[in-house]
């Protein structure tokens, strides 16, 4: 592995993750998260397993590995650990999408549609359950008083890579070339039209020719039509400036639903989307009814 294994032996005083997290009284997956995301560790498999990786972070913070007959090899720390500021307010700090999504300044819904995407949570009949993927980060179910049901992460995923990747498609600051489903986008109103869109789980098609000329995002199963008036270099040529005017009135006539959005509207999308959208007969992920 690393020449930490060479010393192997000089762990002898040294504690395993598992009796690290019951010393400090909290849950040892969520410090394995912890350990994770600050980088000090890193998961692989073997034989279909997970195993961890000291890094030279983790060696750093005083990182060994230690060899039993019965437990194999594994990797022990330093009791005085328990005094770094790794675990301050471990305990306490329970994320659920709610609070997920004030911090990055996106709706709870869309919060666990995104945890959904990524295979961490699934919907059910009471509301939200984590699944053996969303687990393995942390993630427990738990329910309301009314018998709710909703899942709550660890702080630690905040500083979750795969997270953070995710997170970023839904930011409209950040200038991502594609969209959740690897679709090419030109601007960032797109891809967050497009996100929103995937996330639902709505049929929908992007570029798409009508008689009345090519339109950015059709629903064919409510027969709406996005209309999107963006930063991308095509909303900006002549022959663009002058459709404008004259596309959502043909597209009304030939019997469409037409939603125009523009750059403003970005900042409420999840309001606007839904409120049209259901208007229009459309049933939403995430939503009663």
């Amino acid at each position: 592995m690393t020449d930490a294994m060479a010393t192997a032996n000089s762990g002898a005083s040294k504690i395993s993750t598992s009796r690290l997290a019951r010393l400090a009284n909290i849950d040892s997956r969520l410090l394995f998260e912890r350990l994770l995301a600050r980088q000090w560790i890193v998961r692989e498999q073997q034989d279909g397993k997970n195993s961890y990786r000291l890094t030279a972070k983790g060696e750093f913070e005083g990182g060994e590995y230690q060899t039993s007959d019965k437990f194999g090899t594994y990797i022990v720390w330093p009791p005085e650990l328990l005094q770094h500021r790794l675990f301050t307010g471990l305990e306490e700090k329970r994320l659920t999408a709610t609070t997920l999504g004030k911090a990055s300044g996106v709706p709870g819904r869309l919060i666990n549609l995104l945890l959904q995407q990524l295979g961490w949570l699934r919907s059910v009949a009471t509301g939200w359950q984590v699944t053996e993927r969303g687990q393995r980060r942390g993630g427990e179910t738990r329910e309301t008083k009314d018998g709710a049901s909703y899942v709550s992460w660890p702080g630690a995923l905040q500083e979750d890579q795969y997270w953070q990747q995710a997170l970023a498609q839904l930011d409209q600051q950040v200038g991502l070339p594609r969209a959740l489903d690897g679709r090419l986008v030109d601007d960032c109103g797109e891809r967050l039209i497009s996100n929103w869109l995937y996330l639902q789980r709505v049929h929908f098609a992007q570029q798409w020719p009508l008689s009345e000329g090519v339109v950015d995002f059709y629903l064919p199963d409510i027969e709406l039509v996005i209309l999107y008036w963006g930063n991308r270099q095509q909303d900006k040529t002549a022959t663009a400036l002058q459709h404008k005017l004259t596309r959502a009135e043909a597209l009304s006539r030939a019997g469409y639903v037409v939603l125009e959005l523009t750059p403003v509207a970005l900042e409420e999308l999840d309001k606007r989307l839904t409120r049209e959208l259901q208007k229009a007969g459309l049933r939403l992920s995430g939503l009663p009814g």
